[in-house]
């Protein structure tokens, strides 16, 4: 209920403490719910930012990366502008948001090569998700796996991810 972009933007003066307003992220945050409710994309993607930094709730990239991709999908233009900017910077959680958006056409084109390379480039950097994807789709299809340049030992990839698992199961 109510005006969504003035919900939107009410979020971004408790974000930056602008306008008169006290910084307060879970104040934005609960500005950013209601406006995102409304079906406002650029809310649903400043929500992602929130859970993706910790801000105003416990961090949580997986839920950060499905509020960034349905913001994307949904229109938020600038969001997939910015996200891939970072990705080509190297930011890791970029890399993987711009690859999912590729892969899976949300939001843009489907562009499996452009996916693979986002994927190459935070496997590159580290990112053991993008190390799984990008193996995954060596295996899947006839693309030959490049060499990592910078690949983290593969036992400490391995130990890496079968914490991971734990934690899901």
């Amino acid at each position: 209920e109510g005006d969504a972009a003035s919900q939107n933007a009410d979020g971004e003066w408790c974000y930056n403490g602008t306008t008169g307003m006290k910084r307060d992220y879970g104040q934005a945050l609960q500005w950013w719910a209601k406006a995102a409710k409304q079906g406002d994309v650029k809310a649903v993607g400043n929500m992602g930012m929130c859970y993706r930094y910790g801000y105003g709730i416990d961090r949580d990239s997986l839920k950060a990366t499905r509020l960034y991709l349905k913001s994307i999908r949904d229109g938020n233009d600038s969001l997939m502008t910015a996200v891939e900017a970072a990705a080509q910077r190297g930011g890791l959680f970029d890399g993987i948001v711009t690859a999912l958006a590729y892969k899976t056409g949300n939001g843009v084109k489907r562009d499996g090569a452009k996916a693979v390379q986002y994927f190459q480039m935070a496997a590159e950097g580290g990112s053991v998700d993008a190390q799984r994807e990008y193996a995954l789709i060596c295996l899947n299809t006839s693309r030959p796996a490049q060499p990592l340049s910078q690949t983290i030992p593969k036992r400490r990839a391995v130990v890496l991810y079968s914490d991971r698992l734990r934690h899901i199961h």
